[in-house]
C-alpha cells in the first residue's frame, strides 16, 4: 500500500483529512498500481499521467498534488457525473483503468472509522477496476477575439454567434436570460431558427465565392431543366431561387402526392401549412442534376398511377 507520508502530505495539502480525501488518496494509490508507475518520483510520476474525475469532491485534491494531475496542465479533466469514480491513462505507455468506488464501505461506520478504513485497506478492497474510456486528446490552443458585447478577449471555444459577432458565453447568457429581449428578436426574425454553428459556417461560407459562384451556375441551370421539364408534365412552377413551389390536383378519399412521392423513395414539403395556399400546394428543391432526374422518374412513376386511379 501506497505510504502514509503520502497521506498527511494530501492532508497539509487539503488542509484536513476526511473520507473524501482518503478515497482519493487509495484512488492514486489504484492508479501507480494499474499504470506500472513509481511513488519514488512524486509528485511528477509522468508527464503524460491524466486524470478523469467524475466528481469534484474532497478526493480530487489527493490526485491533485500527489500525481501532479492540474487542471492548468489539462491533464485534470472532469467530466462530472456525480460519481467517485476515477479514469487514469499514461500517455508515455498506452495503460489506463477507471476505478470506480465500491458501494456501502462506509454503512455502520463513523465518520473517523470510515476514514480510517479506507486508509488502511488496499485499494483493490475499495474500488472495482473497470476499462477506461478512449484516452481523451491532448489540450488544444485557441484563438482568442474580443466578445462584441463587454470588449473582453475570449478564446474561440468560449464564444458563441449572436447577430452575427462574436459574444461571449457571460454576455450570451445575460442575452439569452432577458425574456423580453428574447420575444422581441423572435418576433423580427424568420419563423424558423438557425443554429449557432450554422450561422458561423454560413458566415464563413460567404468567403467561398468561388464555390458561391459555381453553385449559382447549377442552380441557375438546374432550375430551368427542371421548370422545363414540370411544364412538359402539365405541371406549372414558380421560383427564382434554389426552390421551386408547384401545384398537383389532389383527389378525395386518394393517397395525397406527397404520400405517393414519398412511397418512390423521394420526399417534397407539403405546403398546405403555408399563408395562403392550401392542400395540393407542393414545393421541391434544385438539387445536382442526377438528383433532378431521380425527382422526375418519381413524379413520372406518380402521374402514371394516377392515370389508373392509384
Amino acid at each position: 500500500m501506497l505510504s502514509l507520508e503520502y497521506w498527511d502530505k494530501a492532508a497539509e495539502f487539503h488542509g484536513h483529512k476526511c473520507p473524501g480525501l482518503a478515497i482519493g488518496f487509495k484512488a492514486v494509490e489504484g492508479a501507480i498500481d494499474q499504470l506500472g508507475l513509481s511513488a519514488d518520483a512524486f509528485p511528477a510520476i509522468d508527464e503524460g499521467l491524466v486524470c478523469v474525475t467524475e466528481n469534484d469532491a474532497c478526493c480530487v485534491d489527493a490526485i491533485q498534488v500527489l500525481l501532479s494531475c492540474t487542471y492548468g496542465k489539462s491533464n485534470l479533466i472532469p467530466r462530472l457525473r456525480g460519481k467517485m469514480a476515477f479514469s487514469f491513462y499514461s500517455r508515455t505507455t498506452g495503460k489506463s483503468a477507471r476505478l470506480v468506488l465500491k458501494p456501502n464501505l462506509g454503512e455502520g461506520k463513523s465518520r473517523e472509522e470510515y476514514m480510517n478504513f479506507l486508509v488502511n485497506t488496499p485499494y483493490d478492497q475499495l474500488f472495482e477496476v473497470k476499462p477506461a474510456a478512449a484516452l481523451p486528446e491532448q489540450a488544444r490552443l485557441f484563438d482568442s477575439q474580443l466578445c462584441s458585447v463587454c470588449g473582453e478577449s475570449t478564446a474561440e471555444y468560449g464564444l458563441r454567434i449572436q447577430n452575427g459577432k462574436p459574444v461571449c458565453l457571460d454576455c450570451y447568457d445575460a442575452l439569452t436570460s432577458n425574456n423580453a429581449l428574447i420575444e422581441a428578436m423572435r418576433a423580427a426574425g424568420q419563423p424558423w431558427s438557425v443554429s449557432n454553428l450554422a450561422q458561423a459556417a454560413g458566415i464563413a461560407a460567404l468567403g467561398c465565392t468561388e464555390y458561391v459562384e459555381r453553385v449559382r451556375t447549377i442552380t441557375r441551370e438546374e432550375r430551368a431543366f427542371l421548370k422545363a421539364a414540370l411544364k412538359e408534365r402539365d405541371i406549372t412552377s414558380w421560383g427564382s431561387a434554389n426552390f421551386l413551389l408547384f401545384h398537383v390536383a389532389e383527389r378525395p378519399g386518394a393517397p395525397t402526392f406527397v404520400q405517393q412521392m414519398r412511397e418512390q423513395g423521394v420526399l417534397v414539403r407539403d405546403c398546405a401549412n403555408y399563408h395562403n395556399l392550401d392542400q395540393g400546394w407542393y414545393r421541391i428543391a434544385v438539387r445536382s442534376h442526377e438528383e433532378n432526374v431521380r425527382l422526375l422518374q418519381a413524379i413520372d412513376a406518380v402521374l402514371e398511377q394516377r392515370k389508373h386511379g392509384c
